[in-house]
């Protein structure tokens, strides 16, 4: 199982492409999100800040990026040309956004790379997770990255991604949809123009342009 599998890194973010290889894994992508800021590649906290804007650490901002009247960006961080961040949001560390994502009101972001066109909509939560091109996250969707009795491996029977990581989240693939208070367990992967229909809770692996519907949270049929 492969990256390519399931996105295509941007030309967006081709800064960081010594870290996030085609030919990996998709979860080597997430295990590298940190060292990915090991290089210096950003400045310190920016000027001209709305004062409602809480920044802590190392952070790089597009000229570009909206910023709210309120918001907590905590380093390391990139925020990719043209991202809004809406009002409340928290974004709490190791995050890397593209080109003209949307990170939610209320929502919550940590140790994640969002891709070009991530739009997430009100209170979403997403942790050590990769989110591909053009993915769509609706109100309230939830990607965990740690099950309730504290391990932390992938439910997909392909031992490829059966690694030790501390906390593992979501792999979501190009233009695929996470519906209004869906929950995405640890471990999940979500293949190209998949959907998870809202309410859904899923774990496992969606296959590309597979729909999970609310009937049943592993319940897989053509899109």
């Amino acid at each position: 199982m492969k990256a390519t599998d399931f996105f295509t890194l941007p030309a967006s973010l081709a800064p960081f492409g010594e870290f996030f290889q085609a030919d990996a894994s998709p979860w080597e992508w997430v295990r590298n999100i940190r060292a990915a800021f090991a290089v210096e590649r950003f400045a310190t906290k920016p000027k001209n800040l709305p004062a409602g804007v809480h920044v802590q650490g190392l952070v790089y901002i597009h000229p570009s990026v909206a910023l709210p009247h309120s918001a907590t960006l905590l380093g390391p961080l990139w925020l990719g040309e043209g991202t809004v961040v809406l009002p409340g949001a928290i974004v709490r560390g190791n995050v890397i956004t593209g080109k003209g994502c949307t990170l939610a009101a209320g929502g919550l972001f940590e140790n994640c790379v969002l891709m070009d066109r991530v739009e997430s909509t009100h209170l979403t939560h997403v942790a050590d997770s990769i989110i591909g091109t053009g993915v769509y996250l609706g109100v309230g969707a939830t990607l965990a990255s740690r099950r309730l009795e504290r391990s932390a491996r992938s439910r997909s029977e392909d031992p490829v991604i059966e690694e030790s990581l501390e906390r593992i989240g979501a792999i979501v693939g190009d233009d695929a949809v996470v519906g209004s208070q869906a929950v995405l367990n640890p471990g999940t992967l979500l293949g190209r123009r998949s959907l998870v229909m809202p309410g859904v809770v899923f774990s496992g692996h969606l296959p590309s342009s597979a729909k999970a519907s609310v009937r049943c949270d592993l319940d897989i049929t053509t899109r």
